[in-house]
């Protein structure tokens, strides 16, 4: 038997968690925001809006970055940035192993 090299397919997907506390009715007002994906300076998602042309990227459940198809170009830092009352930033580092 030899070496079988195959090609695969790697999907990343990058969550944003909601606040827990965001479900109640009372604090509703308090927490509306806007959650947006960003990767540099390039912004990929705004709101339910994806403004990146690349046809792979695309946000799922309104708040999971997901990437098809990722190469290793696609490693780096990915910010979910959400914009409330008290804004915040996450950010993710995606690292792509292998070749």
């Amino acid at each position: 038997m030899g070496i079988v090299h195959r090609r695969i397919t790697l999907t990343v997907f990058v969550h944003c968690l909601k606040l827990r506390f965001c479900a109640s009715a009372f604090l509703a007002y308090y927490c509306s925001y806007v959650l947006a994906w960003k990767r540099g300076i390039a912004i990929l998602t705004a709101g339910s809006v994806k403004v990146t042309p690349d046809p792979r990227v695309r946000l799922v459940n309104g708040y999971s970055l997901q990437i098809r198809d990722a190469v290793p170009q696609d490693a780096g830092d990915y910010i979910c940035q959400i914009a409330m009352l008290d804004p915040r930033e996450i950010t993710h580092h995606v690292e792509i192993l292998g070749k």
